[in-house]
């Protein structure tokens, strides 16, 4: 697949910088989400599509959200990058299971690699582990970039409920959660990236 093709893949139809990664295809696993996320941030990046200084939204803490912001913080000088999660925590679905293991090409069965323990990423790279320790070695290497890029900013406890075209940006629309007050913020980019179905076709309405 091309920068075109991954770019036109994950683009809302007739809107401008609004993408959905991952949300609506037929495997989604923890290392397909990262894949995903980096490879439409480099797409964009290397096309000139992805704007420098530009403020970019990712909805999302989960394995796609964190890479795709990590992606942009590495790739896109002086980019801002607010990460809306309504959980308490990035990864807050793996985090405390203990029960459940992640293994990054096991579903790539028989190839020759699906034995590999290791992603293979080159960032936020893990190696096959119950999902709690997969999370936790991955927001390490989270908290390093962030520690690097301050430009990254976590936003948990925030649910993120309608996207809408306001002229050449998009204004977000969320509220804490136990609120009932909605609160605005315009990005110039926004990435969806939480893996439900749920999130399969963001609400997108024209500015009053």
């Amino acid at each position: 697949m091309n920068n075109v093709e991954t770019i036109e893949g994950s683009s809302v139809p007739g809107e401008l910088n609004l993408f959905v990664v991952g949300t609506c295809d037929k495997r989604i696993t923890f290392y397909s989400q990262q894949v995903r996320a980096i490879n439409l941030v480099h797409a964009l990046v290397d096309t000139g599509r992805q704007k420098r200084h530009a403020k970019c939204a990712v909805v999302g803490g989960g394995a796609c959200g964190i890479a795709a912001a990590t992606a942009l913080a590495l790739l896109v000088p002086d980019a801002t990058v607010h990460i809306f999660e309504r959980g308490q925590q990035m990864l807050n679905t793996q985090l405390g299971c203990t029960r459940r293991n992640l293994h990054p090409h096991l579903y790539e069965w028989p190839s020759a690699d699906s034995q590999n323990q290791d992603a293979g990423l080159p960032i936020l790279n893990w190696r096959a582990d119950s999902a709690d320790r997969v999370a936790k070695a991955v927001l390490q290497s989270f908290a390093t970039v962030r520690q690097a890029f301050p430009r990254i900013i976590e936003r948990p406890l925030l649910q993120v409920f309608n996207v809408a075209r306001n002229g050449s940006e998009l204004d977000v629309t969320f509220k804490p959660r136990h609120e009932d007050a909605d609160q605005h913020e315009s990005y110039g980019f926004v990435f969806l990236t939480a893996g439900l179905p749920a999130y399969c076709g963001p609400a997108i309405v024209p500015a009053s």
